[in-house]
């Protein structure tokens, strides 16, 4: 495998990525997380989000494809890396397990 000189750089983007990744995701995940409590029994909250928030089945695909690919492109730089860079690093099995 090619260590690249600016691996790190590319490293922290795919880190980036995955982490704007998981906040959108975070998002569809609290709208969705609202009505199942309203079908649950949870008391009306007037100031929820509107109905039209509601992900679709095409936006929870399309977030975890997002999900996916961005763990993949963490793997893959990760594996770029040389054992110098990786140590200032978390590595792609941390950041899995703090999901």
């Amino acid at each position: 495998m090619t260590k690249t000189g600016n691996g790190k750089a590319h490293s922290r983007a795919a880190l980036e990525e995955l982490a704007a990744a998981m906040h959108d995701a975070r998002g569809l995940a609290e709208v969705m997380g609202f009505y199942v409590g309203q079908l649950l029994g949870e008391p009306p909250d007037l100031d929820g989000p509107p109905l039209t928030d509601l992900p679709t089945r095409s936006d929870v695909l399309a977030a975890l494809r997002r999900i996916d690919r961005a763990r993949l492109d963490v793997e893959r730089e990760w594996e770029r890396l040389s054992a110098e860079q990786r140590e200032s690093l978390p590595s792609p099995d941390a950041l899995h397990e703090e999901g």
